[in-house]
């Protein structure tokens, strides 16, 4: 009987003990798990603010200036940013004023400077030539008049005796001398004399124009008497 009741008693104190170890066993694996808990928070605490900070420097980037877009070179493939480009000035340059003094009709001024002549020129027939000027000669022939500088004659006439003798001196003329006109915008035409010639009130086509009509030519005339004429032609050397 007594031996009964020891064998009981050890089999609960045995239960007792196996509890106990249960419930420390329990209590371990909680602390285990609440200081797993607690490290894994520390972790991810230590963790958090990295990872903000870059998507802090995300954002900064994102809030950089946005490149200029590119463009692709399709013979290097190499992009690059286009190049900034100056506006165009679309104004017309203004042509100069014509010199003080010239008529609203005058379309350029003449001059030899080795025999002091210097005239203005205005186009017209002989109604101008008898005003005392240079005409720029459109009476009856049998080509238009020549523009100053282009292709052909531009074909100068003016009195040698009368009229202010305008051209008193052109017989004085010899080769090489320098006849310089100047048109309205101041640009400067010179030509250099290639010949002198008297022919009768009549003459070919060919002495007045030459044979070349895309040559630049210059064709300055008087009269010597009511008989002959003197023609003085030079070819264009210079524009200024």
């Amino acid at each position: 009987m007594e031996s009964a009741t020891r064998q009981e008693g050890g089999r609960q104190s045995g239960r007792r003990v196996h509890r106990s170890c249960s419930r420390r066993v329990l209590l371990v694996a909680i602390i285990t798990a609440a200081m797993m808990s607690t490290s894994a928070a520390a972790v991810a605490g230590t963790v958090q603010p990295d990872l903000a900070g870059k998507t802090i420097v995300r954002q900064a980037d994102a809030s950089s200036p946005t490149p200029p877009p590119t463009n692709t070179s399709p013979s290097r493939g190499v992009e690059t940013a286009p190049t900034p480009t100056e506006p165009v000035n679309t104004i017309e340059p203004t042509p100069s004023a014509p010199a003080p003094g010239w008529a609203p009709q005058q379309e350029a001024s003449v001059s030899i400077p080795r025999l002091g002549i210097s005239l203005p020129v205005h186009m017209g027939g002989q109604e101008v030539i008898d005003q005392g000027v240079a005409a720029h000669y459109s009476g009856p022939v049998s080509r238009p008049p020549a523009s100053l500088g282009d292709a052909g004659t531009y074909w100068l006439a003016g009195h040698h005796s009368t009229h202010g003798k305008p051209f008193a001196r052109l017989p004085e003329s010899t080769v090489g001398d320098q006849v310089v006109v100047t048109n309205r915008q101041g640009v400067s035409f010179t030509y250099a004399v290639t010949s002198t010639l008297v022919v009768g009130t009549k003459a070919d086509r060919s002495v007045i124009y030459g044979t070349d009509p895309s040559a630049r030519r210059i064709l300055l005339q008087t009269c010597l008497g009511s008989t002959r004429r003197l023609l003085v032609h030079g070819t264009l050397t210079a524009v200024s």
